[in-house]
């Protein structure tokens, strides 16, 4: 049987620096900071790692950082954010009652 999750998480896109410096999102190249490899309009070039629950994971420009309803965040790639994952309005949501 499948199931759907019902928890509701917020998403954000990596695909600036300030993004990179909200999620303190650390880069890997020859220079010594993330402001030397790029900015708002710039597509950055290095491998990227970000504070996961259990460590840190790798994330690509464009991925999506996931912040569940705890504070965690996990990385998600574009491809399955597209298609696992679709804007909620309040208004939207069905729970059934706890009575």
């Amino acid at each position: 049987m499948m199931y759907a999750k019902t928890t509701l998480v917020e998403m954000e896109k990596f695909d600036s620096l300030t993004v990179a410096r909200k999620y303190h999102i650390r880069i890997q190249t020859e220079v010594s900071s993330i402001e030397q490899v790029m900015d708002d309009d710039l597509v950055p070039r290095g491998v990227y790692m970000m504070k996961v629950h259990g460590g840190y994971a790798n994330i690509n420009y464009g991925d999506w950082i996931e912040t569940d309803l705890n504070g965690a965040h996990e990385v998600v790639n574009d491809d399955v954010f597209k298609k696992a994952y679709r804007p909620v309005e309040v208004s939207d949501l069905n729970y059934p009652n706890d009575d």
